[in-house]
C-alpha cells in the first residue's frame, strides 16, 4: 500500500505538470496568434502604402486647394463652388488644378469643412507639395485605419471571440470592402472622422474626458458625429461622474474650437461656410460611391405610380445628379427618428459594455442609412464594429450576418454592377437591404442584452 502510494503521487504530479504545460501553450498560442494578427495588419498597411501612393485623391485635394488659398491671403477662392455644388471642380480651381495634377482625370471637388482646418492646412500647403501633401494624409490614413481595428476590437469583440479572429476581420474589412477603397482612392478625411468615434468609444468608460474631446473634434471636422453623445447615457450609474466628465468635455471642447476658429479666421469665412452648406444641402449624388436611401425611395415610388417618376439620362451615366423632393426627406428622416426612439426604449437599463457597442453599431449605421447622404466612406465605422452583433446571436448565425456584411460590400460586388451598366438601382437595393438587416439584427442582439 505505502509503495501504491507512493506510485501515486508522482502520476498526480506528473498530471498537473502536463496540465500547466497545456495552459502555458495554450496562453502561447494565444499570445502568438495576437501578434500574427498585428503583423497581418501591419503587412496590409505597408501594401495599401504602395497600391495607393501615386494615386491623387480627389477629396483630399479640396483641403489642399483650400489652404493654399488662404496661406495666400485669397478667402474669396475657398468656399466656391459649381452652381450645383456637385458638379465636380469649381471653375475659380481649374487653371491651378492644370498645374498642380498629375493625370488629366485628377479632380479637386469643393471645400465644405469649418474654416477652422484652414489655419492648419495653410501652413501644410506650405510645407508640402500637392503631391506631398496627398502622401502625408494617406501615410495619416493608413496609421489611422491599423488603429482604427485595436480600437474597435476594444468596443466590439464579443467575449467568446478570440483577439485574433477580431482582427483577421479587420483586416479583410481593410483588404476587400469597397467601402475602405474608396476612403483611401478618395485620400476621404472621413477616415478621421471614423478614428475618433472609435477612439471616443474606446476610452468612454476609463478616459472620459478624452472620449468626449475626441466627440467634439471630429463634430468639428463633420457635424454628424454629434449624435455619438447619447451613448453616454448607457454608461452604468454607478460611472454617473464618467458621464458627467465626458459630456462637459464635448461641450467645453466644442466651445472652445468654436472660439477659436472664429477668432483665428473670422466670421466672413464663417458666413461663407454656411452658404456652401446651403448650397449642397437638398441636393444629392446618386452613384456606386452614394447608395443613397432617399433617392432609392425616390426612384421606386416613381416606378410604382406613387410619384412623378425620375427623368434618368439613356443611357443611364454612372453619376447623376438628384434633388430629392421634399416628401423624401420627410419620410426617411421620419423613420430614423421612429427607429431612434424605439432603439432607446431598448437601450433603456442596459448598460453592459456590450449594449453600448451595438448602440455605437446602431447609430453609425443609421447616419448611413437616414442621414442626408450615404457615401460608402460613412461605413468605416459599421463594418469595423460589425462583430458586436455576435453578443446577441448563435455561433452559426454571427458568422451568417458578418458573412453577408462582407461579401455585399465587397471591392467584386461592386464590380460586378459596375460591370452590367445597370449598377445604381441594384447596387442601391443591395446596400439598403444589407445594411438595414444589419440594423434590424444590431436591435435583437441589444434586446437580448440584460438589464442592469
Amino acid at each position: 500500500m505505502f509503495q501504491s502510494t507512493l506510485r501515486s503521487k508522482p502520476d498526480a504530479a506528473d498530471s498537473f505538470d502536463a496540465s500547466e504545460r497545456h495552459r502555458f501553450l495554450a496562453f502561447f498560442y494565444t499570445a502568438r496568434a495576437d501578434r500574427l494578427g498585428l503583423v497581418l495588419l501591419v503587412i496590409w498597411a505597408v501594401c495599401a502604402w504602395f497600391v495607393y501612393r501615386a494615386h491623387w485623391g480627389n477629396d483630399l485635394a479640396a483641403l489642399w486647394f483650400a489652404g493654399h488659398f488662404h496661406a495666400l491671403g485669397q478667402d474669396g477662392m475657398i468656399y466656391v463652388a459649381p452652381p450645383q455644388f456637385f458638379g465636380g471642380i469649381p471653375d475659380e480651381w481649374r487653371a491651378l488644378l492644370a498645374q498642380t495634377r498629375q493625370n488629366v482625370q485628377d479632380n479637386a471637388f469643393p471645400y465644405i469643412y469649418p474654416p477652422l482646418w484652414l489655419a492648419f492646412l495653410a501652413p501644410l500647403t506650405k510645407a508640402f507639395s500637392p503631391q506631398g501633401f496627398q502622401a502625408f494624409f494617406l501615410s495619416l490614413h493608413i496609421v489611422m485605419l491599423f488603429a482604427s481595428v485595436l480600437l474597435a476590437e476594444q468596443i466590439a469583440r464579443p467575449a467568446k471571440m478570440p483577439r485574433i479572429v477580431f482582427r483577421l476581420w479587420g483586416l479583410a474589412t481593410l483588404t476587400l470592402t469597397a467601402p475602405i477603397a474608396t476612403a483611401l482612392w478618395l485620400n476621404q478625411p472621413s477616415i478621421i472622422v471614423a478614428f475618433l468615434i472609435l477612439l471616443a468609444g474606446a476610452l468612454m468608460v476609463k478616459r472620459p474626458a478624452l472620449s468626449g474631446a475626441a466627440i467634439a473634434l471630429a463634430s468639428a471636422i463633420k457635424l454628424t458625429p454629434v449624435v455619438f453623445v447619447t451613448v453616454y447615457f448607457m454608461l452604468p450609474r454607478e460611472n454617473a461622474a464618467q458621464r458627467k466628465r465626458a459630456l462637459i468635455a464635448v461641450l467645453f471642447s466644442g466651445a472652445i474650437l468654436a472660439g477659436l476658429s472664429i477668432a483665428l479666421l473670422g466670421w466672413p469665412l464663417h458666413r461663407a461656410f454656411l452658404d456652401q452648406l446651403h448650397l449642397a444641402s437638398g441636393k444629392s449624388v446618386w452613384a456606386a460611391v452614394n447608395p443613397s436611401a432617399r433617392i432609392l425611395i425616390q426612384d421606386l415610388a416613381g416606378i410604382i405610380g406613387l410619384s412623378t417618376p425620375m427623368n434618368f439620362p439613356t443611357p443611364l451615366p454612372n453619376v447623376l445628379l438628384v434633388i430629392p423632393p421634399l416628401w423624401t426627406s420627410l419620410v426617411i428622416g421620419g423613420l430614423g427618428f421612429v427607429l431612434g426612439v424605439f432603439a432607446l426604449r431598448i437601450a433603456a437599463r442596459r448598460h453592459t459594455a456590450p449594449a453600448r457597442a451595438l448602440a455605437l453599431l446602431g447609430l453609425s449605421i443609421g447616419l448611413f442609412l437616414f442621414g442626408p447622404l450615404s457615401w460608402l466612406h460613412y461605413l468605416i465605422v459599421p463594418l469595423l464594429l460589425a462583430p458586436a452583433v455576435c453578443a446577441g446571436l448563435s455561433r452559426w448565425a454571427g458568422g451568417a450576418i458578418l458573412a453577408l456584411i462582407l461579401i455585399g460590400n465587397s471591392n467584386q460586388v461592386l464590380s460586378i454592377f459596375a460591370l452590367s451598366g445597370l449598377h445604381l438601382l441594384p447596387y442601391t437595393v443591395l446596400m439598403v437591404t444589407i445594411w438595414a438587416i444589419v440594423l434590424g439584427v444590431t436591435y435583437h442582439a441589444l434586446a437580448k442584452q440584460p438589464r442592469d
